[in-house]
């Protein structure tokens, strides 16, 4: 079935999905801002680090060849190319080492990643979809930041759409101060209740 920790009152890690260009990023930070020993999960990466990111606070940043050896070695409880040569996994040992100290993770995980955490810790682990208030307004984000790949993150976006009904709860980033708060609701009621 999976890799369940026997005692729930252990860690949690809400994983964060949806479209590229949605706001995880900006949400996760400003919550980790508001509740106090939050803190992210890194996950494994093959994209090089952007600005103020650090190694082991928002990824490890690896080369293609480390990931493959991550990989083969089981290191990873999943892995993604989440776009063209740019893959994401989560490391196995720091995720469960965390969650079986108590730990209060919070990560950005595409939903294929996040439905193999979930299926590893179904006890641990909660799923919140940040969707887009429309396609439209995604699209521009998307072109406003100025993504090479545009295309591409636009049929990946109506993927991850689709599966939003697999989530376990599901905020729409339509005013940023109002999703962020309603993410913080949901893991204070979660941790708390």
């Amino acid at each position: 079935m999976g890799e369940s920790l026997a005692d729930r009152s252990k860690g949690w890690l809400f994983i964060l999905v949806g479209p590229s260009g949605v706001g995880k990023n900006t949400i996760m930070r400003d919550v980790i801002g508001k509740i106090a020993g939050l803190r992210q999960l890194p996950t494994a990466t093959t994209r090089a680090a952007r600005p103020g990111e650090s190694e082991g606070q928002q990824h490890y940043f690896v080369t293609l060849d480390q990931f493959e050896q991550m990989k083969s070695n089981g290191d990873l409880l999943e892995s993604q190319e989440v776009h063209p040569g740019k893959w994401y996994g989560v490391p196995r040992h720091q995720t469960q080492q965390a969650l079986e100290t108590g730990a209060l993770l919070i990560a950005d995980i595409d939903i294929l990643g996040a439905k193999a955490v979930k299926t590893a810790f179904p006890a641990n682990v909660v799923t919140i979809f940040i969707k887009p208030p429309t396609v439209e307004a995604l699209r521009a984000r998307l072109r406003e930041r100025g993504e090479a790949d545009l295309e591409d993150r636009f049929q990946r976006a109506e993927m991850e759409l689709s599966l939003i009904g697999e989530c376990d709860h599901v905020v729409v980033n339509d005013i940023l101060e109002r999703a962020t708060q309603e993410v913080a609701d949901i893991i204070s009621r979660k941790i708390n209740g």
